[in-house]
């Protein structure tokens, strides 16, 4: 038996044969195409030449039929995607696939988290938000110094033409005995601001670690979760730089030394800068400004915010590489 071709058009009415079968022959063909498990449209059917009751019920019985609808229902579907993609300028992507490349970027920002509150963390412990070279007026020349301090500690070196001497610092006690050098209600909103920065970015790394190995049904442990903490982060960095800046246009550009240096004749006036630890929170700054356009170009153009379930065993199995 040769091969007939089967040309299929997609309409929106009534089937119609060119050559009808009986109604035994309509009943298989309805029942062969119910295999295919999907509700379709109504298709026109026309045949290159008519087919007798045997050569029809054949192939029904092969499924050749099916075969063809399934071939139209792939061009429709394609069909459907370009006209949506010229509507609106975007092509529907596979679910399973979106949100794959979710929680890749959402597990990105875990290491940017990391990165930011290390590198606060840095900014806490390292004594370098402040550094100057003072000298004697007395002795310019023969006189030297270098200071340098953080929020908590820092050090004093000093030559008065004999010799190096090393001081130790503690910022709250020079704050105390001379409330001159420093405005306290300014450096404690930089301890505090730079401190909560770090707690902030700590859980917004657990947040990210959370939302990669487990799908949370509380909004604000999913991506809003991040969003805010992230968020959080930011303003909190940038609250501390503020302050500080304000610290040192006010009171560090002039005077960085404490009342017993400078009744000894020293002065560091126009010699202060910003160390590298004030530096450090403007970069952790700007790593949680990316951190937040990533989490929203990972889940951006997509109407439900909510990560796809992952089965229970992947999702234990996930948590426990991640944990590890």
């Amino acid at each position: 038996m040769g091969l007939i071709k089967i040309r299929i058009h997609a309409v929106m009415d009534k089937p119609a044969f060119m050559a009808r079968p009986n109604q035994h022959h309509q009943q298989q063909l309805q029942s062969s195409l119910q295999k295919s498990g999907k509700q379709r449209g109504n298709y026109r059917v026309k045949f290159s030449k008519k087919l007798s009751s045997a050569e029809f019920s054949y192939k029904v019985k092969q499924g050749e039929f099916s075969k063809s609808l399934n071939q139209v229902q792939f061009v429709n579907n394609t069909v459907s995607e370009a006209a949506n993609f010229l509507k609106t300028g975007h092509i529907n992507r596979d679910p399973a696939m979106t949100s794959m490349f979710r929680r890749g970027t959402i597990f990105a920002t875990f290491f940017l988290s990391l990165i930011g509150g290390g590198l606060v963390c840095a900014a806490l412990v390292t004594q370098h938000w402040i550094e100057a070279r003072p000298w004697r007026t007395p002795n310019p020349q023969e006189s030297a110094g270098k200071i340098h301090f953080g929020l908590l500690q820092g050090k004093k070196d000093l030559n008065v033409a004999y010799g190096w001497r090393t001081y130790h610092v503690s910022v709250g006690q020079m704050i105390k005995q001379d409330p001159t050098v420093m405005n306290r209600s300014l450096w404690i909103a930089t301890l505090v601001t730079t401190s909560l920065a770090l707690f902030a970015s700590a859980l917004s790394a657990l947040l990210a670690v959370l939302n990669t190995a487990t799908t949370p049904r509380t909004k604000i442990f999913s991506v809003p979760g991040i969003y805010l903490m992230n968020f959080l982060t930011l303003i909190l960095c940038v609250t501390s730089i503020i302050t500080w800046l304000a610290q040192y246009y006010t009171k560090l550009y002039a005077n960085v030394l404490p009342k017993e240096d400078t009744e000894n004749m020293w002065t560091s006036e126009g010699s202060a800068e910003l160390g590298y630890s004030f530096w450090l929170v403007v970069s952790a700054g700007v790593v949680h400004l990316v951190s937040i356009a990533l989490v929203g170009w990972g889940s951006g153009g997509v109407k439900d915010k909510r990560l796809e379930p992952i089965p229970a065993l992947e999702e234990k199995t996930a948590a426990a590489i991640m944990l590890y």
